[in-house]
């Protein structure tokens, strides 16, 4: 795969440990997500996440984003156990720096979701809440509310 002849190649010149060659480990995560090679993903994810905390802090958009791969690819395998905890650090996260609205509303959808999925009805209704609200302000305030469960298939 071409994208894996990159990663060696970024990787023999910028070292394991650079920033771009987690970029790119983390885009090779979401691919092995979607090819369902859930361990590929993990292994990729882990690594681009220990990276970008590294280099970044825990407190930064691209660790964000491979938290949110892990959480949707523990959380697809029915871990929810795990897919929740990274939940949590990822909406930590969310809360402390400036994030790109669509990225939190990505986050929050998938664990309104995941909420769901555990029956857990009523802190779903909060999350969900929480991203209606966000939806709405990103639309200005026209007063459009929106159902979090249509954002999954709507949206993507």
């Amino acid at each position: 795969m071409l994208l894996d002849r990159l990663l060696t190649s970024q990787e023999a010149a910028l070292g394991a440990d650079h920033v771009d060659v987690a970029a790119t480990l983390q885009y090779l995560g979401s691919l092995a997500l979607e090819q369902k090679d859930y361990e590929r993903a993990r292994a990729c994810y882990e690594q681009a996440l220990a990276t970008f905390e590294r280099v970044y802090g825990a407190a930064h958009p691209q660790s964000a984003a491979a938290l949110f791969g892990l959480a949707v690819l523990y959380q697809r395998q029915r871990d929810f156990e795990h897919a929740e905890s990274f939940y949590r650090r990822l909406l930590d996260v969310d809360a402390r720096i400036e994030m790109d609205a669509t990225d939190r509303l990505d986050h929050l959808t998938e664990y309104a979701l995941l909420l769901r999925e555990t029956h857990r009805k009523g802190e779903a209704k909060v999350v969900e809440q929480s991203a209606a609200s966000l939806k709405r302000h990103q639309l200005g305030g026209l007063g459009l509310t929106v159902d979090v469960r249509e954002l999954r298939d709507g949206e993507r």
